[in-house]
């Protein structure tokens, strides 16, 4: 993936095939014939050429691979390369190459509580068994005991295999989800932050709610 301003690609048409919509990068790198180890060429080495229409526009863009630590070739002694690569840009909805979204899921909050205190060997076996680590064991000295509590629950993914232990008293451990808290993570490719696809999604859905509220007034 390639780092570009939302400007320069807001100023081009996807769909027009012009010359000076492109981004090219280009590299020349030589490996002297006196060296005697292999050179290295990575995605660091690009740069971005400016040309055409939008040269003067473009000349203080920060264009650049996202990741600068690809390996391309090797060069062995006396060998040289010069390069131009050309971009394609296009739309996510053509292909999930190209798009800015990296992963993109939600996760539900758990709302955990001890209603009946948990002992010693059954406050072990709880903890041991959690794969999050979301209890941990207290110590209380003065009665030689060791009682479970609760300490992240944002990490519960809601395996419940601590419901699955069997207790004297029943079930002592609850847990339910918040109704009113959804937390979403949002991954970037490096091609555009996401807090800024975290809005754009947001404009879209907005739009997407109106045109629909607009169709069903138009209905009645």
């Amino acid at each position: 993936p390639i780092s570009v301003g939302s400007r320069f690609l807001n100023r081009i048409k996807i769909n027009e095939h012009n010359e000076n919509n492109k981004i090219i990068f280009e590299f020349n790198v030589k490996n002297s014939p006196k060296s005697f180890k292999k050179v290295s060429v990575y995605s660091k080495s690009l740069k971005f050429k400016n040309y055409g229409l939008f040269s003067s526009m473009n000349k203080n863009s920060m264009v650049h691979p996202v990741c600068r630590d690809i390996l391309i070739l090797k060069l062995n002694p006396g060998q040289k390369i010069k390069c131009e690569c050309h971009c394609i840009i296009n739309l996510g909805n053509k292909h999930a190459k190209f798009s800015p979204v990296g992963t993109a899921f939600y996760k539900i909050s758990s709302n955990i509580k001890i209603v009946d205190e948990i002992l010693n060997y059954n406050a072990d076996k709880i903890n041991e068994i959690c794969p999050v680590k979301v209890f941990d064991i207290k110590s209380k000295p003065e009665k030689n005991q060791r009682t479970l509590n609760v300490i992240s629950p944002q990490y519960c993914t809601l395996c419940k295999e601590c419901l699955k232990q069997n207790f004297d008293n029943g079930r002592p451990i609850r847990i339910s989800r918040v109704k009113n808290k959804v937390t979403f993570i949002i991954e970037s490719t490096g091609v555009i932050s996401p807090e800024i696809l975290f809005h754009r999604a947001i404009s879209l859905l907005v739009g997407k709610c109106n045109k629909a509220l607009s169709l069903l007034l138009k209905s009645y």
